[in-house]
């Protein structure tokens, strides 16, 4: 996942369409959220639906917005797939072959 001005743009749309108070979506804090999530996300190649998960709940927690019980879900969801995701350039099957002659 590239962490450019789709994604901020992707994340912001997101979040004024969700949040109670659009207004508080500033550039600032999709800034802030795209670090945090770019950090947890390093080196993995992390499928979209957890990133923008994440992002979302972290820009909730940044502007102090109430979570309820599924936002604690998805989160505890997208952080689990994150963990799982392979590293950039790694394979999701981990099996090692050894080739010879027979």
């Amino acid at each position: 996942m590239k962490f450019d001005s789709s994604f901020n743009e992707a994340l912001e749309k997101r979040a004024q369409s969700v949040l109670k108070n659009p207004s508080e979506v500033t550039e600032e804090a999709i800034g802030v959220v795209t670090a945090e999530t770019k950090e947890e996300c390093q080196g993995r190649d992390v499928k979209t639906w957890a990133v923008m998960d994440f992002a979302m709940i972290r820009l909730k927690i940044y502007l102090k917005t109430d979570l309820k019980e599924e936002d604690v879900i998805m989160l505890k969801n997208a952080k689990a797939e994150i963990a799982r995701s392979p590293l950039i350039g790694e394979t999701k099957l981990k099996t090692n072959f050894i080739y010879g002659v027979v």
